[in-house]
Formats: structure tokens, C-alpha cells, sequence
């Protein structure tokens, strides 16, 4: 469809120039038709016409078809909003020659370069922060503080759509927005924003004072809302990652559970007396002795014979029971 505009913007201006020039064309003083090129344009669309970089026009009605048919011709394609392109009389004229035009027939002036750009408006930070906003969730658990932009994001003015991913970074209390800025008719516009923001999340906490040593049950545990930056980062933040461990340190009220503050109880103790297991392809045995250190399930820890009183290192099985393998 646009070649074919072109070919008749072409045949209009060849026939309009026939028509209204004649052999008054012939001399630049009779020449009816004057193109006169500006130093600087600014333009909307995808594509510079010779409209948008110079002054066209004709004192004769019978013009008005030539004067529309180059008005129409494409230039250039128009740089991405705020940027600007430059274009050489000489590149300007070659383009006119390839739509048809008899330079010889009109009157011209160009600068030598001429300049190019394609109309913007700055993202305002309004914009971006009630996009945020808009972005959040209703659920009062966030709080949006801070929006690091300097309006320096440009779009083609019109009607303006964006969306938002909020992602959160490593540290706490930060995030990120990458951001997506379309308007119709202009290239897409990715940026990114840095956010500050609180957040609050349910953890559990102690329902009462726990004394070093306890074991911790769900009767211990209550669900409290903390904010997030002010948590600590081995901060456990379900019940499952709690009840059953050992508190080894005191915990007091509403204090949330640090996992360098709790641990699985040992299933042996140190000093406790074991039974030995002894495993080989080929046998199997048994015998007793004292364990040099606690353990858990599937721990290894040293355990002395008492009948060869010789140190071993065994994998605890069960209370009781030390597996060593030769």
C-alpha cells in the first residue's frame, strides 16, 4: 500500500509539473513551485516527509497537487523519541530525483545538514511511583518509601501504557522495578527503578520465655508480624523449621527464632553408653562402649571400645546404636 502511494505521488507531481509548468519552467524566475528547507525540524511520526523539513508551496491553485505529492515524499525514517538524525541537502535531493520530482523544474534552497528530531516527553516520577503503587498488593503488607528516578526515560508524546515487575534484591528493603513504557506507533521503552520500601511478614516467635536446653513445641510458638528489613537474616520463618529443636541459648518473649540459636537435640549424649555395630561384607559383630561426643541421626562421632578401648568412629543409627564400617 505505501509503495503504491508513493508511485501516485509520483505520477500526480509528474503530471501536476506537465500541467501547470510547461515551458514557463524553464527559468528559475519563472519557476512557480518553491521547496525551502529548514536547519532544524521536529517531527511525530515513524518517517520524515519533505513536508516536515521544509517550507513547500506554490502561488498557482493548479499547483496544489505537485506541492501534496511532495509534501508526501519520505525523507528518512524518523530517529527514536528524543533522539535526532541529520540528512545532507545532497541526500535530501537524491531522495526527491528517486520519487520522480524534475529538480530542474521547481526552486530549492537547503542548508547543507539539516537536522532531524523526533518529538519526546520525559516519564514523569508521578508516573512512575503511582505505577508502583498500582503494582503493589492490596494486602497492607508492603509500603512503598522511596522511588530513585530522574525523569530521564523519554517517550513519543501520546497515549502512554506501562507495566511493572517488582523484584526484590539482596538487601533487604530494596527492589527493583523493571519497567515496560509503550506508546503506540513508537518503539517500546525498557528501564529499570530502585525501590525502597517496608515490608511485614508473619514469623513465628516465642510465646514465652525459653530457658537453654528446652525443647521447642508448637505450644511454645505464636505467629507475630515483623518487618522485614528488621528481621535477621537466619531468622526461621515457618513453625516446621522449629518445633522439636533444642534451644541452645536462652530465647525470651516474642523473640523471633535464630537458627544459631536453636539445633536438632542429639540423639546420643556424650558419655552415654552404646552398642557398637560392626559390618563387612562378610561379618557381622557387635560390642559396647562410650560415646566421646553427642550426635544426631546419621552423624559421625568417636566412640571408645571398652573391650579393646580403642577410639572408633561410628555413624549414629538410634539411641544406643553405633554402625562402624571397616
Amino acid at each position: 500500500m505505501k509503495r503504491l502511494a508513493r508511485v501516485y505521488c509520483r505520477v500526480l507531481f509528474l503530471a501536476a509539473v506537465l500541467i501547470a509548468g510547461g515551458a514557463e519552467a524553464a527559468g528559475p524566475a519563472k519557476r512557480k513551485i518553491n521547496v525551502l528547507g529548514r536547519k532544524s525540524s521536529v517531527v511525530s511520526t515513524k518517517e520524515a516527509t519533505l513536508a516536515d523539513i521544509a517550507r513547500i508551496d506554490s502561488k498557482l491553485v493548479r499547483d496544489d497537487d505537485a506541492v501534496i505529492a511532495l509534501s508526501n515524499i519520505v525523507v528518512a525514517k524518523s530517529p527514536t523519541p528524543g533522539e535526532s538524525i541529520t540528512l545532507s541537502a545532497s541526500q535530501v535531493l537524491e531522495r526527491m530525483r528517486e520519487e520522480g520530482v524534475q529538480i530542474e523544474e521547481i526552486g530549492y534552497a537547503f542548508p547543507r545538514v539539516m537536522t532531524i528530531e523526533r518529538a519526546s516527553r520525559p516519564i514523569s516520577l508521578l508516573e512512575v511511583e503511582t505505577l508502583i503503587r498500582e503494582t503493589l498488593p492490596t494486602d497492607g503488607d508492603s509500603e512503598l518509601l522511596e522511588v530513585r528516578y530522574d525523569e530521564t526515560v523519554r517517550v513519543a508524546p501520546g497515549g502512554l501504557t506501562m507495566s511493572a515487575e517488582i523484584l526484590p534484591s539482596n538487601r533487604p528493603g530494596t527492589y527493583l522495578a523493571k519497567i515496560l513504557a509503550e506508546v503506540e506507533g513508537a518503539p517500546a521503552v525498557r528501564f529499570n527503578v530502585a525501590l525502597t520500601m517496608k515490608e511485614w511478614v508473619e514469623v513465628p516467635v516465642a510465646k514465652r520465655p525459653l530457658a537453654r536446653g528446652a525443647i521447642i513445641s508448637s505450644s511454645d510458638i505464636v505467629m507475630a508480624r515483623a518487618e522485614l528489613s528488621e528481621l535477621p537474616v537466619d531468622a526461621a520463618r515457618e513453625t516446621e523449621q522449629i518445633v522439636g529443636q533444642e534451644t541452645k541459648q536462652p530465647i525470651g518473649y516474642g523473640e523471633v527464632f535464630r537458627k544459631n540459636k536453636i539445633a536438632i537435640p542429639p540423639m546420643v549424649e556424650r558419655g552415654a553408653r552404646v552398642t557398637l555395630m560392626y559390618r563387612t561384607a562378610t561379618l557381622e559383630a557387635t560390642a559396647s562402649g562410650v560415646t566421646l561426643e553427642e550426635g544426631i541421626e546419621g552423624q559421625q562421632i568417636r566412640v571408645r571400645n571398652d573391650s579393646s578401648k580403642k577410639t572408633v568412629v561410628g555413624e549414629v543409627v538410634s539411641p544406643g546404636l553405633i554402625k562402624v564400617s571397616r
